[in-house]
C-alpha cells in the first residue's frame, strides 16, 4: 500500500470509489453523485488531498482543503471525504497519519474530521477519541 499526495491523474480513478461512498453513506440523504459537478470542483482539492494506492488502483482517499478559520489564528485542514473501499478499509489509519504528518510540516495547526451520522457514528467517535481528536460541532442537513 502506498500513501501519497493526490495527483491530477488520480481524479478519474476516484469515481468508482466515490460511487461506493455514495451508496454506503449518502443514499438515505437523497444525494446523487453529480459527476459533472465533482469534475468541476475536484481539481481544487488535488493539492490538498491524499490517496492510498495498491497495484495502480486508488483504494482510499482523504480529500479536503487547507482553510482559514475565524476560530484559529493558523491554517486548518477541513476534511471533505475520508473513504476506503471495504476490503482496504484497515489502511485508513495509515493514510490519516500520513496526512497529519504532511499537513503539520506544511504549517497546518489543526485537522477537522467529520463522520456521517448513519455510518458507525459511535465506533468512529471512539476511534477519534483514541486518536486524540475532540468533538467540536454537529451538523444537520435538510433537503429543500
Amino acid at each position: 500500500m502506498t500513501f501519497r499526495m493526490m495527483e491530477q491523474k488520480d481524479l478519474e480513478m476516484l469515481f468508482d470509489l466515490f460511487n461506493e461512498f455514495v451508496k454506503e453513506s449518502l443514499d438515505e440523504y437523497d444525494v446523487d453523485l453529480n459527476i459533472k459537478f465533482i469534475k468541476k470542483v475536484a481539481g481544487h482539492y488535488v493539492e490538498t488531498s491524499f490517496v492510498a494506492e495498491k497495484d495502480g488502483k486508488i483504494v482510499g482517499v482523504l480529500a479536503g482543503d487547507i482553510i482559514g478559520s475565524p476560530s484559529f489564528n493558523t491554517p486548518i485542514y477541513q476534511e471533505q471525504v475520508w473513504f476506503f473501499s471495504k476490503v482496504h478499509r484497515f489502511h485508513g489509519i495509515g493514510l490519516l497519519k500520513f496526512a497529519e504528518s504532511i499537513l503539520k510540516d506544511c504549517g497546518v495547526s489543526h485537522i477537522v474530521m467529520a463522520n456521517m451520522a448513519n455510518s458507525k457514528a459511535e465506533k468512529l467517535a471512539r476511534f477519534y477519541k483514541r486518536m486524540n481528536y475532540k468533538p467540536m460541532e454537529i451538523h444537520y442537513i435538510k433537503a429543500l
